[in-house]
C-alpha cells in the first residue's frame, strides 16, 4: 500500500527585531527585484541600497552595492549578492529570502540592518505615481537603444540633461538603464531617484 503523505513541519516564524530607540538612527536595506508582471519564480534583487536614517540630524546616507558582488551567503556558500533572496526561497532558509539577504548584507558590512524593504517593478511604479511623480535632475544625456521592456523585448530609452518630471514608468526606466555607461552609473541613478522620492515626501 502507498505510504501516507508526510505532513510538512512548519518553519519557525522569523523573529521580530525590536524597533530602534525613538529618535535614534536606524538602517534600512532597500531591495529592488527584476520581477516582471506574471512571473512566479523567485527573483533576483538587482538593486541593493543601504540607507542610514538619522532623525536627530535629519541626514540620510545611501550606499549602493553592485549586484555582481561576490559574497558569502551565510550557510549556503559563496555567490553573487543578488542571489541571496533567491537562495533563501528555494532552499527554504529559516529566515526566508529577504531575511537571508538581510543577513548577507549585515555580515558583509559588519553593521546591523533594522528593516528591509523589497519592491518589484510594479510596486516601484505605483509608489512614485502615488506621490504624483518625482523631479530628477539628469546630469547628462543618456541614450540606450537596447533597454529591456516588461514583455522581454527592447526599446529606446533617451533622457536629455536637466530637471525632468517623471512618472513611475519613466522613473523606472531611468533607474534601470545602464547600457549608456555601466552598473555604477545605474546605481547613481537609483540613488538620484531615491533622493527625489525623499524630496517629494518632504514637500508634503
Amino acid at each position: 500500500p502507498p505510504s501516507p503523505t508526510p505532513i510538512p513541519t512548519p518553519l519557525p516564524p522569523t523573529p521580530t527585531l525590536p524597533a530602534p530607540p525613538p529618535g535614534g538612527a536606524f538602517t534600512v536595506l532597500l531591495l529592488g527585484s527584476d520581477e516582471r508582471p506574471g512571473e512566479t519564480d523567485p527573483s533576483r534583487t538587482d538593486a541593493i541600497i543601504i540607507a542610514r536614517i538619522d532623525p536627530h540630524t535629519g541626514r540620510v546616507a545611501l550606499l549602493s552595492l553592485p549586484r555582481d558582488l561576490w559574497v558569502e551567503i551565510p550557510g549556503y556558500g559563496h555567490a553573487r549578492i543578488n542571489a541571496a533572496n533567491v537562495w533563501g526561497i528555494i532552499y527554504n532558509a529559516p529566515e526566508g529570502g529577504l531575511g537571508l539577504a538581510q543577513k548577507t548584507v549585515s555580515n558583509l558590512l559588519g553593521i546591523p540592518i533594522d528593516y528591509t524593504i523589497h519592491i518589484n517593478f510594479q510596486g516601484f511604479i505605483g509608489a512614485i505615481d502615488a506621490l504624483g511623480g518625482v523631479t530628477v535632475d539628469v546630469p547628462k544625456e543618456l541614450y540606450d537603444d537596447q533597454f529591456p521592456t516588461m514583455d522581454y523585448g527592447y526599446t529606446v530609452a533617451h533622457f536629455l540633461p536637466g530637471p525632468q518630471q517623471m512618472d513611475g514608468q519613466r522613473a523606472l526606466i531611468y533607474a534601470r538603464t545602464r547600457h549608456a555607461d555601466s552598473d555604477f552609473g545605474r546605481a547613481e541613478r537609483q540613488q538620484q531617484v531615491m533622493r527625489a522620492i525623499a524630496a517629494k515626501i518632504r514637500e508634503r
